[in-house]
């Protein structure tokens, strides 16, 4: 044999156990799992919120149980917080009720009075 290939033959053994030795490294090694946790739902108050104004949703849970909001405008309460006028609607009873941002940037339910009242 030739001494060029004593050269050769060493220096591709080498290079062939490296690489397999690294593949074979990799494959043995502990993969590590990243869990996706799905994003928190929403509170009702903070969809209802979000929701464009007119639009209407079904909700599945709300304070009301499995019923349809509609929302309202935005305006600016007496006390000067931003609130949206929204109504629910469940099988044949409908109702109005508000949604106030506190301080905090919570949105906080609030029922109406004056639909209660005789006319």
């Amino acid at each position: 044999m030739k001494s060029q290939n004593f050269t050769v033959l060493p220096i591709l053994c080498a290079v062939v156990f490296l690489l397999s030795g690294c593949a074979a490294r990799e494959s043995v090694s502990p993969a590590t799992c990243v869990l996706e946790t799905a994003p928190a739902a929403l509170p009702f108050n903070e969809q209802v919120a979000a929701l464009p104004e007119g639009s209407s949703q079904y909700f599945a849970e709300s304070p009301f149980g499995p019923a349809s909001i509609e929302s309202g405008p935005f305006y600016l309460s007496g006390l000067g917080n931003e609130c949206r006028s929204a109504r629910v609607t469940r099988g044949s009873m409908s109702h109005r009720f508000a949604l106030c941002k506190e301080q905090n940037g919570a949105w906080r339910f609030i029922p109406t009075v004056f639909e209660s009242i005789p006319r």
